[in-house]
């Protein structure tokens, strides 16, 4: 029984955070990406900001190469503009608060399949090693319609394609706490299609040390029990020879072995390891054409297995749980005249979940169906988007959930242009959430969530060297699910804005994005106060500047105080942190063969600071890699 209790305690921290003590009070960039021959744009694998009609951010190349060695997190806390929920260690559980929601209400894709657990609605991006991906795109704002069921704080979007060239290059790193790691790629572009294969092993001894303060003082300690080791392996195929299009097909492999220690506040910590087995492989066919229109089809397959044991006096079993999903889908868009573009989908998944938590083996087949209009009046350049969807699953009542988009050019050129979008979604209860025992309810009823946005997007020049955005947004979720054992009790309003901005020249890349988010409980209790774990303010601002063949990228990250209880006691809250990071990659060729060097110092400052109570996060740390190409190239 301890055991259950402690591993839904384990898998429910970073989902629940701030809902527990709820309970207990019964910039935007035009996303594309270039393969050889063909662009891809504006489908369901990486959405042009005009079809969210919100503020799309896209991270690639040098944003996620400066951070080779780390995992996917540190990528989004970077420039994504979201806040990391992380149990410390750079092996730990990671999750993320998109404008400051629980990281059960955004959904993440890789090549347009969903990786959000059944079991938890989560994504662990700890799991994920940042050199698998070639892109990164972070959607803000209610886009349930677009993303599917959860997508009411907005969406993270992972791509994975081959190069555009021929390439082979191994790479290899070492860092602080034990950190080491290697890593080959190995792309093949050719006239009819590309491939692309790449692997990567890593592994720290994760002790690290830490200043600890509470009420008798400052004290220095060691977080001991976080070590991991962890291999990767990805394939990427694009088949672009075909007259109607192209055809991809994209698989990825992930497992990691990683220590999982209790809080440091709890007296003798617990020690337990968490081993994750995960495999997803996504099927793509897509026709484009001019305007946007065009088709596209698709099935996906997942596979996850993880077992949680505890390493105590108690010789027991180690909790095991596996979870296959299979899904497909079709969608396609036409255009019914020269202002009007129609468009419509399916999709059809089935999930399945083994656990020695569950009284028998969970199952939920799905259905979704959306409907959208695209009209754009050809005097004033404003453009309509209504949307519809509908959700069907076997173990809950059906959904539907409307949304209404609109975008008006504010001059001639369309440089400066205003976006606002109103929508409703639901937050479908998970497998733990429903058949976990003991504790889950089968009869809980879907959070609701009514999501608005407003804001204007420039750009000063038609090619976008320089482009910002500023949104203000709402949300009002009603039948929240808190607590554990998990109730519709709650209801919480949120409200706040965003501001992005980027500057590109030839020499170099400025970018900054900051949110201010109040997240409110409408409890009667205890109304109107900040929910706990969330801070109101984050802001990340950062430089790449080249100089020859150096590029120096200092980033620096604010979070403001974060309350620990639902009544706000500034005196158990967590204070406000800054911390800076500094990389540098200097690139030459040698013999032919293209050489990088890659420097990076996390925590320049040594700033002490925890994310969650009780989990410290590492101090300054130290990486440096590097990389060869082995195929010599004329540049």
């Amino acid at each position: 029984m301890y055991r259950r209790i402690s591993h839904a305690a384990i898998c429910l921290l970073v989902q629940t955070s701030s809902d527990v003590l709820l309970g207990q009070s019964v910039a935007d960039s035009s996303v594309s990406y270039t393969q050889p021959v063909v662009v891809v744009s504006a489908t369901r694998l990486v959405p042009r900001s005009a079809e969210t009609m919100g503020t799309v951010v896209r991270l690639d190349g040098w944003s996620i190469r400066r951070l080779d060695g780390r995992s996917l997190d540190a990528v989004l806390e970077d420039e994504g503009g979201l806040f990391i929920r992380d149990i410390g260690g750079p092996g730990g559980i990671k999750t993320v608060s998109l404008r400051n929601a629980p990281a059960t209400q955004t959904v993440v894709q890789l090549n347009g399949m969903r990786l959000n657990s059944p079991q938890n609605s989560l994504v662990d991006f700890g799991l994920y090693p940042a050199a698998i991906f070639d892109a990164v795109a972070v959607v803000r704002g209610g886009q349930s319609l677009l993303f599917g069921s959860d997508a009411n704080a907005g969406a993270v979007v992972l791509g994975i394609w081959p190069s555009m060239k021929n390439d082979l290059t191994i790479g290899a790193r070492s860092g602080s706490f034990g950190e080491g790691g290697a890593d080959l790629r190995w792309d093949q572009a050719g006239r009819y299609a590309s491939t692309s294969v790449r692997f990567g092993v890593d592994r720290s001894d994760g002790d690290f040390p830490f200043t600890w303060v509470d009420a008798d003082g400052a004290s220095d300690r060691l977080r001991e029990g976080a070590s991991y080791q962890r291999w990767h392996a990805a394939a990427s195929a694009v088949v672009h020879g075909v007259p109607w299009g192209h055809v991809e097909a994209t698989v990825m492999a992930v497992s990691s072995d990683r220590g999982s220690p209790g809080p440091v506040t709890a007296g003798p910590t617990t020690l337990a390891r968490l081993r994750d087995k995960v495999a997803h492989l996504v099927i793509r066919a897509v026709h484009q054409e001019a305007g946007g229109t065009g088709w596209e089809g698709g099935m996906s397959a997942s596979f996850q297995e993880e077992s949680y044991e505890e390493r105590n006096d108690i010789i027991t079993p180690p909790d095991r749980f596996v979870t296959r999903i299979l899904s497909g889908w079709v969608q396609g868009r036409w255009r019914i005249s020269d202002a009007v573009v129609a468009g419509t989908g399916i999709e059809v998944s089935t999930a399945e979940l083994e656990g020695d938590a569950f009284t028998q083996e969970t199952r939920r087949v799905a259905a979704s169906i959306t409907s959208s209009a695209d009209w754009t009046n050809g005097t004033s350049g404003l453009r309509i988007l209504p949307m519809v969807r509908w959700e069907l699953m076997s173990d809950q009542r059906p959904s539907f959930g409307p949304r209404l988009a609109a975008e008006l050019p504010l001059v001639a050129d369309g440089m400066l242009t205003a976006r606002a979008s109103l929508g409703a979604g639901v937050r479908t209860p998970n497998f733990n959430e429903l058949y976990w025992q003991p504790g889950g309810d089968p009869h809980l009823r879907p959070e609701r969530v009514v999501t608005a946005d407003a804001g204007v997007h420039l750009r000063t020049h038609p090619d976008g060297a320089f482009s910002a955005s500023i949104n203000a947004f709402f949300a009002d979720t009603r039948d929240r699910i808190t607590g554990w054992p998990p109730v519709n009790l709650a209801r919480t309003v949120s409200e706040g804005a965003d501001v992005n901005a980027v500057w590109r020249t030839g020499v170099f890349r400025w970018w900054a994005n900051a949110t201010y988010a109040m997240v409110e409980s409408r409890s009667p209790s205890l109304p109107g106060r900040q929910v706990p774990f969330v801070p109101r303010w984050l802001a990340s601002t950062g430089l790449d500047v080249s100089v020859g063949p150096l590029i120096l990228s200092p980033v620096v990250r604010y979070l403001s105080r974060r309350f620990t209880t639902l009544d706000n006691l500034a005196a158990l809250s967590l204070p406000p942190t800054t911390r800076v990071s500094v990389a540098g990659r200097l690139v030459g060729v040698f013999v032919g063969r293209r050489m990088s060097l890659i420097g990076t110092v996390d925590n320049l400052l040594d700033v002490a600071g925890t994310s969650i109570p009780g989990y410290p996060l590492p101090g300054r740390s130290f990486r440096l890699g590097v990389s060869i190409g082995l195929i010599a190239h004329d540049e």
